[in-house]
């Protein structure tokens, strides 16, 4: 009896494109060079067709973050970007955004030192010649965020795995300058773990272990990490793969998680008898990993064997390895090396 019924009638329209973004107070940096950086694009003659042009709010707050991040590149430390106006056109099918910006003055590097306990393998004048910030050039936070992973992977090549580097900055208005220090706290030692291998299928962890140059209880190395993760993409048998250190219940000991997806099965039931098999594709290039083809093909002749067969046989195999490699047991020989 005391109910109500209840109807909401909806006519949607057209999303809403943007028809023109204005920036005020821009006067170091144009509006060509604000406008490349953002994900807010004015729309075109193709924009009925396309995505672009549509307005997004959450797309237009980021854009506001980059706009922050553009000027702290270009020297402008104490820039302010205002919160938009954003307005609506009378038929509700447009809108026009209107940012100002505060540049405030351009500043240039002044004083750069490296302070904090760094490794006795590098000292902190070899660590201070080597930073992308320098005295008396425009002020780049780029080369600061650069710099700081440069410092910190220095400690980290030996053995200090949680190495931090903070910031200090000291600006000078009247000298338009900014004293930058960067402050190193190397921890302490670390320890590789155990080494994990995740998602390899039907590829055998040897084949992977051999390309990694960590070793389980020696002391962390950041660089062997980056460099294990490119031998291992250079073998050719992964769409994916990471190489990365992770936490144990022992702060000093990190296990190490190789990490791989398998390139879907390209010799298994996708080419016909007369199709051509490019097994040169699955194959390194390196000289180094011959020799190692030919150790599987002693190791464990049948996979090994067929593989090099084919690779070697030109045209008058392919349609025998064709139907060869449909086998799911022979696929996956094939596939361990």
């Amino acid at each position: 009896g005391n109910q109500v019924k209840v109807v909401f009638d909806i006519t949607e329209r057209s999303e809403v494109k943007v028809r023109h973004i204005e920036l005020l107070g821009n006067e170091g940096v144009t509006d060509d060079e604000i406008k490349t950086v953002l994900k807010t694009q004015e729309g075109s003659i193709l924009s009925a067709i396309s995505k672009s042009g549509n307005f997004k709010r959450e797309q237009l707050d980021y854009d506001l973050q980059v706009m922050q991040y553009l000027y702290l590149t270009r020297g402008y430390i104490q820039a302010k970007v205002e919160e938009p106006v954003v307005s609506l056109s009378p038929d509700m099918r447009y809108i026009t955004v209107t940012i100002r910006i505060h540049e405030g003055p351009q500043f240039k590097v002044g004083k750069v030192t490296v302070l904090g306990d760094s490794v006795p393998e590098v000292s902190l004048d070899e660590l201070t010649r080597k930073l992308g910030l320098k005295s008396g050039e425009v002020f780049n936070y780029a080369l600061v965020q650069e710099d700081g992973k440069r410092l910190a992977a220095s400690q980290k090549t030996y053995g200090y795995a949680n190495a931090t580097v903070s910031n200090e900055s000291v600006p000078n208005v009247e000298q338009k300058t900014v004293d930058w220090t960067y402050h190193i706290q190397k921890g302490k030692k670390v320890y590789f773990g155990q080494v994990l291998i995740q998602g390899s299928g039907s590829t055998r962890d040897k084949v992977i272990r051999r390309e990694l140059l960590v070793v389980e209880g020696e002391l962390y190395n950041e660089d062997k990490l980056t460099r294990s993760e490119a031998r291992v993409k250079r073998l050719g048998f992964f769409e994916t793969v990471t190489v990365k250190a992770r936490a144990t219940a022992l702060p000093q000991v990190m296990d190490v998680i190789v990490d791989v997806k398998d390139i879907p099965p390209r010799l298994k039931g996708i080419y016909d008898l007369t199709s051509h098999i490019d097994l040169l594709s699955i194959l390194p290039d390196p000289v180094e990993m011959v020799f190692k083809t030919v150790l599987d093909v002693v190791t464990d002749p049948i996979g090994g064997l067929l593989g090099l067969a084919c690779k070697l046989g030109g045209n008058t195999l392919n349609s025998l390895c064709g139907y060869v490699f449909r086998s799911e047991e022979h696929t996956s020989e094939l596939q361990s090396h």
